[in-house]
């Protein structure tokens, strides 16, 4: 009979780790699964993918139609982002960095269930065709104030540098 019993804990303390277990990873998937933790990550590698100059990588974070883009209004996604980006990668720079300050990121909803996120970052570069010669491999720095906001689908639909 205690050999029996024995088994009997054995089992009640797998099962016992077993929940916890599960409680633990539940736990853990409902605090990145916030909105805003996911707003997070799709800054995170929204950036990234427009720092790959690749606008394939980038169409995805990006509904079709923005309302607002750097003061233009009712932009393509498939029309007028490509050539956006592409002129600016082409032309302007060849290499560039965005480091976001996560302490400065807010957070809100609006009354569609939209997702609107300002943040401050610093966005680096270095010049595709500097004028000078001591500026060709030299990274420039500036400080700016972003406001995006995303549908609920997390595409960005609204983008605006602030000041």
């Amino acid at each position: 009979m205690r050999f029996i019993k024995s088994d009997y804990q054995k089992i009640a303390g797998a099962f016992i780790l077993l929940l916890t277990v599960i409680v633990f990873l539940n736990k853990g998937l409902a605090q990145q699964s916030t909105p805003k933790e996911i707003i997070k990550a799709k800054l995170k590698n929204h950036y990234k993918a427009i720092e790959s100059h690749d606008f394939d990588n980038v169409r995805p974070y990006y509904a079709d139609k923005l309302t607002y883009y750097y003061g233009n209004q009712n932009v393509s996604r498939d029309r007028d982002l490509p050539i956006s980006f592409k002129r600016y990668w082409n032309d302007v720079v060849k290499e560039e960095k965005h480091e976001i300050d996560w302490n400065s990121m807010q957070y809100e909803n609006d009354k569609e269930g939209n997702h609107i996120v300002r943040f401050t970052f610093k966005y680096s570069f270095k010049l595709r065709k500097p004028k000078k010669e001591e500026e060709k491999n030299q990274w420039k720095t500036y400080n700016h104030k972003a406001e995006l906001h995303f549908d609920k689908n997390y595409q960005i639909y609204y983008v605006k540098r602030r000041f």
